[in-house]
């Protein structure tokens, strides 16, 4: 919904004079504070869009949109309670009409309104963006902004769209370790594999022989077990670990390979498509669907970790039982945390402790803790098994 639109609603206005006047009315401002920061993988990197009308009257705007790379950038849900993924409102117009992010293509879109005979005039916070540093880079977030236009960004006054500057902001991710036992978050995904017995976290496990990333041209493959396997977004390839930036220059060797199905989520990973709205948990390369989001958030999980795959990767991998109880046992394959110590689920239904932060990278996006979670008491009533080994890639 366009704001500019919904306030002529209000005011009577004509569209034809909305636009004849929009270059001379007065300025507003969006922006993006801090501007530019430089954090570490890992990290937690909070954003406020700022408002100000330059001591104009508005009836409401619209961000539509301000967007990033989810490649370097994981948004956080502020409203677990709602589907989708969602910002923090602010408080400086009474309703907010629109409130989504399309954590695929990276794209935040907001608008807020007043109430229907009032203005606001001022500045100040309209939303709160939160996000966790995948991998290193330069990460921007940048509005979609034309001036006068009302198919973009806007502010609306009278009629008029008043927005004449934005400020984008740029943020400088490094590749710094931190600590495994200091860190809070949640990890990556790990578990066994159904594309051929990839080797996994586990006793005597490290090898990664069976598994390697080729570059053919822009085109990635996972190669498990000498079968290339395709790869239709980043996020299917960060549950095994992996970032595109891994990728080795494929040889003529490996395009004389078998090619196999697409590659589906790691073990441990939480998934949904577009046609089916329940969200699975992976694990032994099926799917188990959460009955609710009371459970699903019980367990520890967060919606922001939710992967979108295409529904015929969905359906590939095989429906298992329902997720029922907020205190069961995590399934095989899931990161889990106890005082400070993070463990693998094994598929022996064993706990397996990473010694350190280096081995945890190795089977990890690094530093990526977003997917750990909380262990319970039943997680800890599992014996202890061997401590995990390091993955060592080709």
């Amino acid at each position: 919904m366009k704001i500019l639109y919904k306030i002529l609603g209000f005011t009577g206005a004509l569209a034809g004079l909305m636009l004849a006047f929009a270059a001379t009315a007065s300025a507003a401002t969006l922006a993006v504070s801090p501007s530019s920061q430089t954090l570490n993988v890992g990290d937690t990197l909070t954003v406020q869009i700022l408002l100000d009308t330059q001591g104009q009257p508005i009836d409401g705007l619209d961000v539509n949109a301000l967007n990033y790379n989810p490649y370097f950038l994981q948004i956080e849900d502020a409203d677990a309670s709602t589907d989708g993924t969602q910002i923090q409102p602010g408080n400086l117009m009474a309703n907010t009409l629109a409130n989504s992010v399309d954590t695929v293509n990276g794209k935040i879109l907001f608008s807020q309104v007043t109430t229907p005979g009032s203005t606001y005039t001022g500045s100040g916070v309209l939303a709160t963006v939160t996000f966790k540093a995948l991998v290193a880079g330069t990460a921007k977030l940048t509005f979609d902004f034309v001036p006068g236009s009302t198919t973009n960004s806007d502010v609306a006054s009278a009629g008029n769209n008043i927005l004449t500057a934005v400020t984008n902001g740029q943020y400088t991710i490094n590749n710094v370790a931190t600590s495994v036992s200091g860190n809070s978050g949640g990890g990556g995904n790990s578990g066994s594999n159904g594309l051929g017995g990839l080797d996994v976290p586990g006793a005597g496990s490290g090898s990664g022989s069976a598994l390697r990333l080729i570059d053919n041209n822009g085109t990635y493959y996972l190669v498990i077990n000498n079968v290339l396997h395709g790869i239709t977004n980043p996020g299917m390839l960060y549950t095994y670990g992996f970032t595109f930036a891994m990728g080795k220059p494929a040889t003529s060797a490996d395009m004389a390979l078998e090619q196999g199905s697409l590659l589906t989520p790691q073990d441990g990973a939480l998934v949904k498509s577009q046609q089916d709205p329940t969200v699975y948990l992976i694990s032994g390369q099926q799917r188990y669907g959460f009955v609710s989001a009371k459970v699903f958030t019980a367990l520890g999980f967060k919606f922001s970790s939710v992967l979108v795959v295409t529904n015929p990767e969905l359906q590939a991998l095989p429906r298992a039982a329902n997720l029922s109880s907020g205190t069961a046992q995590h399934l095989p394959g899931l990161d889990i945390k106890e005082n400070g110590t993070v463990y693998w689920v094994g598929s022996d239904n064993m706990l397996h402790g990473y010694p350190s932060l280096d081995v945890y990278n190795s089977w990890h996006l690094p530093n990526d803790f977003s997917r750990v979670v909380p262990a319970n008491a039943a997680d800890m009533a599992l014996p202890m098994g061997d401590l995990v080994s390091a993955r060592v890639l080709q």
